[in-house]
């Protein structure tokens, strides 16, 4: 036979498996009945169906091989070909021409289709004639009167009009002929195929077993075992998308960890398999699957067919064509939106749309939605990827769809469609500068420093009074403070609205203007005094009404903090006040409201702030940025710091300058005091040093102090007194010319005695702790007062000392500093001791138990290093005990993630999260969720 020969017989064909076909048991005995029959001269056409993927090719080259003893001539249809006139015969029947019984095959009337197969093979004149399509079967009957023929089309939706006419020509002439056709055509592809089918074999998806017998034959059953029933999932059976799975498998995961996968992160794999199969789509079904990645949520039939410009026929035959496809899912109910099989095929198909049709589509559905009446937001969403000039109305309606995002927190997705509409906005005037201020705020908690710049930038636009002080309230008021340009900006602006504001018609925007000013002046001596002057001018129960007289509340009230200009219980009943009527929000770390924790903390009112902080913490909302992270980390570690829990205001404040670096300067100056409060309250010389180095980013009398602090006791535990001393004098001097002349600060009388001391100078150590105590009676506080009274004991000789150490003792009872009780009954328990009184040893079991309460336990000291009092030791905290898979979880846990969201993030299973999850709770002694986020509560940040 030459270039021809029969299929060989069954030792020489591959195997079902050696091809990857699994499962296709039934069709090829179907396929070998067939052939049979053929062979009795009853041939036919078998059709083979399936979906893209279902196994067609691999089936088909399965019967050739069972095709036994015939000729098996084979072709595949092909879009780039349709137009070449009878290219799939060609494709059939020229390997005929190359054999030696061609000129034997080629008499009668089989001679008209010499032309065509030799004469001009590639001739485009050729015309499906009645006589040349006789000449091509008389062709065949001759070849099959020698033996059986097969003839195998692949593809059969793409073959050119004159091989059709021609097979359909054929399939009509079996009757007693040894002929057998077998065609594959695509579910969802093909046109309107007369071939007079004597059996259609359509592939059902491969079953479970299938799926794992092909896992196995790829990967080996050890790793089929854990992978089957995932790719089964994932795949729906089609061995096509299975295969692409595996390959994308092998090509990216670790094999023994791809089992961890979550159904969406295995679903994404077969985004590229399915973008190539859209491919082969008609037309129609392209364009639609187009319009559903563009509109995602959107995408109800209405717009689909204005986006499509689609009639409703073909649009409901093009979802046919896409499901059958398996690339959409069929709407669950009559008129319900259809959607893309998965988000990865959306994903995939506007990927590869050219960037300019991508926003033609994105601008013709933000037109569409407008002229439905959809909210602004969901408008927006196609505004922003449409590009510039979309709509007249686009800059009006993105700045719309931003406020609603900022209301509901999203100041990302805001910040966006506000970038968008400057684009369609003049290039300068107060419109632009109006969106200018806007996006600053939504820019405001990622980048404080450039959004104030930008809010300042735009000022200048705004028409002087309100529009001006609107904008300049939008710049937090610490970083205000931080830079003399917007200190004068926002003097400026208080100052031309008090001129514009004759008739108190904007009384809110006054207040709040007055209370940046006053923030601004909180250390300066004189304006203290104002401020003091002031509350007592005011009715702190109509002021506390609005946010505005809150504000400005909170910064008098500050003011009577830091100079002691009311006593510590008047101070907290307005800091409670105030608490009462403040919502819980985290916003407030812009304002001038973290004020509110130094006076707190002063005046021992803290179990009111702990509790609204902790609100704070839990309020609901997506996930908040870092700078506002560490703003909140900052106040609890100020808080923890000056209440004696000093393991968490360690961990917290070190949380909370690793986050705020130098954008978030009042998280910055919270997070350094709290940390300068447990150097100084340990006598830790190296957490000292580490953080002085910290103190020189931001100017500010916190600062200034902590520093002189930091080196007094730095030089103190290096036995240079008078450098001990000079630093504590120093920062007593910074506090008095900063107008701070109360003791809600460092106690650097105390630290300075300790230090007179050591140097032998009793009268003068005894002198500073007798101003300090009086001080401390005048302030009213019990911290203070307890304090200052255990010092003063410790210098006092005799039943007087003693006396006055137990009077310590029971004033601290009151105070919220549980250490400074803990360190007051240790100090007076070791008198005693000393002494050989009773009671020392209980007073020693009672001060280590207030300790180990609070995270501490006490180092034994001896000599004159004692005379400040105890030191500390800090006892490992709570994250201290946990793994760093269970600081992960935590981590995720603060941020409001739920345990599915956590394991995709962590590339784990869920399991796996829930596992450490109950070690964690079961390490802290916590009853679950709410007590974690309770236990690190400074780290919550909500979120999806």
């Amino acid at each position: 036979m030459g270039a021809v020969t029969p299929a060989r017989g069954a030792a020489g064909r591959r195997t079902p498996r050696d091809r990857g076909l699994f499962d296709r048991e039934h069709e090829l005995d179907v396929a070998g009945s067939v052939l049979e029959a053929a062979r009795s001269r009853r041939g036919s056409v078998v059709v083979v169906r399936g979906a893209p993927g279902s196994g067609r090719s691999a089936l088909l080259d399965a019967i050739g091989d069972r095709a036994a003893g015939f000729l098996v001539l084979r072709a595949h249809g092909a879009t780039a070909e349709q137009s070449f006139p009878f290219g799939v015969v060609q494709q059939l029947l020229q390997p005929l021409v190359a054999a030696p019984g061609f000129a034997r095959w080629e008499q009668g009337a089989a001679e008209l289709a010499h032309g065509l197969l030799v004469d001009e093979p590639w001739s485009v004149a050729h015309q499906p004639s009645g006589p040349l399509l006789h000449g091509l079967h008389t062709l065949l009957r001759n070849v099959s009167d020698e033996l059986p023929v097969l003839l195998i089309v692949d593809d059969l939706q793409w073959v050119d009009e004159g091989s059709r006419r021609f097979l359909d020509y054929l399939a009509k002439r079996l009757n007693n002929a040894p002929i057998q056709l077998v065609y594959a055509v695509t579910d969802g592809v093909e046109g309107d195929l007369a071939v007079g089918a004597f059996r259609t074999l359509s592939l059902r998806p491969l079953s479970a077993d299938g799926i794992s017998a092909m896992v196995a034959n790829a990967l080996g059953p050890g790793v089929a075992t854990d992978l089957a029933g995932q790719v089964h999932a994932v795949s729906r059976g089609n061995p096509g998308a299975a295969t692409a799975v595996l390959s994308a498998l092998r090509a990216g995961h670790p094999l023994q960890a791809a089992a961890q996968l979550a159904a969406d992160q295995m679903e994404s794999l077969l985004g590229p398999w399915r973008l190539a199969i859209l491919r082969i789509a008609p037309g129609a079904a392209r364009e639609l699957a187009q319009a559903m990645a563009v509109l995602g949520r959107d995408a109800d039939p209405d717009l689909l067919l204005a986006l499509t410009g689609l009639d409703e026929f073909d649009l409901d035959t093009a979802f046919v064509a896409l499901e059958r496809l398996g690339l959409a899912a069929p709407p669950e109910r009559p008129g319900a939106r259809p959607w893309l099989v998965h988000p990865s095929l959306a994903t995939a198909v506007l990927g590869a749309l050219p960037g300019d049709h991508r926003r033609k589509l994105h601008r013709h559905a933000a037109i569409a939605l407008y002229i439905a009446g959809s909210d602004a937001d969901r408008v927006a969403e196609h505004l922003v990827p449409a590009g510039a000039g979309a709509a007249p109305w686009g800059a009006d309606l993105l700045r719309t769809a931003a406020g609603a995002a900022m209301e509901r927190g999203d100041a990302r997705r805001a910040a966006q469609f506000l970038q968008q509409a400057l684009l369609d906005v003049p290039e300068s005037g107060p419109y632009r500068a109006t969106v200018l201020v806007e996006l600053a705020v939504a820019r405001r908690d990622v980048d404080p420093i450039f959004a104030a710049r930008q809010i300042a930038a735009a000022v200048p636009e705004l028409a002087p009074g309100p529009e001006r002080a609107t904008a300049v309230l939008r710049i937090p008021v610490a970083i205000a403070a931080a830079q003399r340009s917007l200190r004068r900006l926002i003097r400026d602006t208080a100052e031309e609205l008090t001129a514009y504001d004759t008739d108190g018609g904007h009384t809110e925007l006054a207040r709040r203007m007055e209370a940046r000013v006053r923030w601004l002046d909180l250390q300066n001596p004189e304006r203290i005094a104002e401020s003091i002057t002031r509350l007592a001018e005011v009715d702190p129960d109509r002021l506390v009404t609005t946010g505005g007289g809150r504000e400005l509340l909170t910064v008098l009230t500050g003011a009577a903090a830091v100079a002691a200009g009311r006593s510590a219980p008047e101070v907290g009943r307005l800091v409670e006040l105030i608490l009462r009527h403040e919502p819980a929000d985290p916003a407030h770390v812009v304002t001038t409201l973290p004020v509110l924790m130094q006076s707190a903390v002063a005046a021992d009112t803290v179990d009111s702030l702990e509790a609204w902080l902790d609100r704070t913490a839990a309020a609901p909302g997506p996930a908040r940025p870092a700078g506002v992270r560490a703003a909140l980390a900052a106040e609890r570690a100020f808080l923890h710091a000056g209440t004696g829990r000093l393991a968490r205001a360690r961990q917290l404040s070190d949380e909370a300058v690793a986050l705020a670096g130098t954008d978030w300067p009042e998280a910055l100056i919270l997070a350094v005091t709290a940390r300068s409060v447990v150097a100084l309250q340990t006598r830790d010389a190296r957490l000292a040093a580490d953080t002085l180095s910290l103190l020189d980013l931001v100017d500010d009398v916190r600062t200034v102090v902590g520093e002189r602090m930091l080196r007094g006791l730095i030089a103190s535990v290096n036995g240079d007194l008078t450098g001990a001393l000079d630093g504590f004098l120093d920062a007593g001097w910074q506090l008095n010319r900063a107008g701070w002349t109360g003791v809600g600060g460092p106690p650097w009388r105390l630290w300075a005695a300790a230090v007179r001391r050591r140097i032998g100078d009793v009268e003068a150590a005894r002198q500073l702790v007798e101003d300090e105590l009086a001080a401390a009676e005048a302030w009213g506080g019990p911290t203070a007062r307890g304090r200052a009274l255990r010092m003063l004991g410790a210098l006092t000789p005799g039943e007087a000392g003693i006396t006055m150490q137990e009077t310590a003792v029971t004033v601290l009872h009151d105070s919220a500093d549980r250490l400074e009780l803990a360190r007051a009954t240790v100090a007076l328990a070791r008198r005693l001791r000393d002494d050989h009184r009773p009671g020392a040893a209980a007073l020693l079991a009672e001060g280590e138990r207030l300790a180990r309460a609070v995270g501490a336990s006490w180092t034994e000291e001896g000599g004159q290093v004692t005379v400040p009092g105890p030191v500390p030791r800090l006892l490992r905290s709570g994250r201290d005990r946990l793994t760093p898979a269970e600081v992960a979880v935590v981590d995720l846990v603060m941020r409001g993630w739920a345990n599915g969201r956590i394991a995709e993030e962590l590339g784990v299973t869920r399991r796996a999260v829930e596992k450490n999850l109950t070690q964690v709770y079961r390490k802290l002694g916590v009853a679950g969720r709410t007590a974690l986020v309770r236990e690190f509560g400074a780290a919550v940040e909500d979120g999806a």
